[in-house]
């Protein structure tokens, strides 16, 4: 595995019952791929909105036909009408939260390289964008706060209100 992809050290533990570890020590990886938006009739405001993971299996999609023999110039005919590829991409609720604690390394890296205090690059605020009522286009959140040792989940407050809990827990206020 690519160290800057995935860092041994940051995601490595021989106990399999370690949250957010693997003990496992290989992996596979794919390198970048080309995506052309007009070539798949995507619309740039379409694409805002789709998740990396739906355009890689529309790319894996199209070269398993290609190597099956079913697209491309010489492609083999076949029965169009009855033919096509489903793909799902479903989540639990804890899925986000679980994607950004393993992502927590290289979010922390950044913001310290980028001149955030060591206090603050230690804990990540997650909005919850299920909670109806809650999120963008509100004047309410429910978050979580992701530290090293432990999550909080707070009730929904006014983005005011999160705004004094967040910095309360940079500053130790609280």
């Amino acid at each position: 595995m690519d160290p800057d992809f995935w860092k041994l050290e940051e995601f490595y533990d021989p106990d399999p019952s370690v949250p957010d570890k693997s003990y496992c020590k290989m992996g596979g990886q794919s390198g970048p791929i080309e995506f052309d938006t007009k070539e798949w009739g995507i619309s740039p405001k379409v694409m805002e909105h789709t998740a990396v993971d739906q355009l890689f299996g529309l790319v894996v999609a199209r070269q398993a036909l290609i190597d099956a023999g079913y697209y491309g110039k010489n492609a083999r005919p076949f029965n169009r009408e009855n033919t096509g590829v489903i793909m799902s991409a479903g989540t639990a609720s804890h899925v986000f939260s679980l994607h950004v604690r393993t992502q927590r390394y290289k979010i922390r890296q950044i913001l310290v390289n980028n001149g955030v205090p060591e206090a603050a690059a230690d804990m990540i605020v997650a909005n919850n964008l299920k909670v109806a009522g809650a999120g963008f286009g509100t004047d309410t959140n429910v978050v979580t706060f992701i530290k090293k040792d432990k999550e909080v989940e707070l009730d929904m407050m006014s983005k005011e209100e999160v705004a004094v809990h967040i910095l309360d827990e940079i500053f130790g206020c609280n």
